[in-house]
């Protein structure tokens, strides 16, 4: 387990299972995508917890908790996957990121987001790809972390 105290957050590796059916996580994720999710009416909240603990069973998923003391403040959660075009890239990428917004100043998203990159590095992955919501991009904190822009998605209900 990976702990990193920065700021007033503490950034740790946290087991999947044991943070996935917490209130805390539950209400936060609400949050989360009632402030970011687009088309809602197809796009509902219904998390498979399945594929996040399989996920966490086979090594491909990870989360990365900012903690407040006992409170959780945000979340990183990351997949890690053999690049199918390049398979001898091992890739980390992202799923979701949320903090707080009383947790938003200073470089708190930077640490979250460095910490889970970091520790994919650590277990063998050598690309990231992280990616934003339009509306809700961080340019400036992506360029903070090496990362440039790589792909444009586009998306809508069929």
């Amino acid at each position: 387990m990976m702990l990193q105290k920065v700021s007033n957050l503490l950034f740790q590796i946290v087991p999947v299972q044991e943070i996935i059916d917490e209130p805390e996580l539950i209400e936060m994720t609400v949050l989360h995508w009632n402030e970011i999710a687009k088309d809602k009416e197809v796009m509902r909240l219904n998390v498979d917890r399945d594929h996040y603990l399989n996920g966490e069973k086979n090594g491909s998923v990870f989360c990365v908790a900012a903690k407040d003391e006992s409170k959780l403040a945000g979340y990183f959660i990351v997949f890690m996957y053999t690049h199918p075009h390049y398979q001898h890239v091992y890739c980390a990428q992202s799923d979701i990121y949320y903090l707080l917004p009383e947790y938003r100043s200073g470089l708190n998203g930077f640490y979250l987001l460095q910490a889970g990159l970091e520790f994919a590095k650590r277990r063998g992955a050598s690309y990231a790809f992280v990616s934003t919501k339009v509306g809700h991009d961080h340019p400036e904190l992506m360029k903070n972390l090496g990362l440039k822009p790589r792909d444009l998605m586009y998306g809508g209900p069929l």
